[in-house]
């Protein structure tokens, strides 16, 4: 006879593959609502939605990063514009990890940033026209990759504009970051929903379980 709450389970004690071994977190980022920024995106959603509001700050640019980042690999997430606003509308992009105060990180402090306007910033450098504009209900993926020094966006699942990582990424690592305008709301998905567009091979979504060493 069967004592207690017996139940069946499908664990295999000989499975010997990583995952099993310590076992699935999720663990995974989301956009910070401790950003130390002066103007700061609305977050909701579970922090996944980034909204800028006049309220919310003293400027019309509203920053938001990610909770957490990479120094190395390979990475992936998708940003679905849900609406845009002003002339300059919504950056996608990230920032260096140890430059996560304001709201654009692009500009000066070594940041990549994919301006949905057709515009882009690399590391200070502002460029305008240099891939395609984006539109609301548009979903853009991103790409970063250290093995190969790059970044890469991807309108609606195709290649869109690609550059080469600048040093203070490569030295310092990654977050993911958003600098919207007036009111432009960005969704956020660091693979804790069903990508729209199948990730890149070898490229993975940013969670605890992902970062920590394959050595247990």
């Amino acid at each position: 006879a069967a004592y207690g709450d017996a139940a069946a389970t499908n664990f295999n004690p000989f499975n010997t593959d990583i995952n099993t071994v310590r076992g699935q977190e999720t663990g995974y980022c989301t956009l910070n609502p401790l950003f130390a920024g002066a103007d700061k995106l609305v977050l909701s959603d579970g922090n996944l939605t980034a909204s800028a509001t006049g309220s919310n700050g003293a400027g019309n640019w509203k920053g938001a990063v990610s909770t957490f980042g990479a120094t190395s690999g390979k990475w992936y997430a998708e940003f679905l514009v849900v609406a845009l606003g002003g002339s300059n509308y919504a950056n996608i992009g990230i920032s260096p990890i140890p430059k996560q105060s304001t709201p654009l990180q692009g500009q000066s402090d070594g940041g990549h940033f994919y301006n949905v306007n057709g515009g882009a910033w690399n590391a200070g450098s502002i460029s305008n026209s240099v891939h395609t504009a984006a539109v609301a209900g548009d979903t853009i993926g991103v790409t970063v990759d250290f093995d190969a020094s790059q970044i890469k966006w991807y309108l609606n699942g195709v290649l869109d504009y690609t550059v080469n990582l600048n040093t203070n990424i490569i030295n310092n690592g990654f977050v993911w970051a958003l600098a919207n305008y007036t009111t432009s709301t960005v969704k956020a998905n660091f693979g804790q929903k069903p990508f729209k567009f199948p990730p890149p091979d070898g490229f993975q979504p940013l969670n605890a379980t992902n970062v920590r060493p394959e050595t247990v």
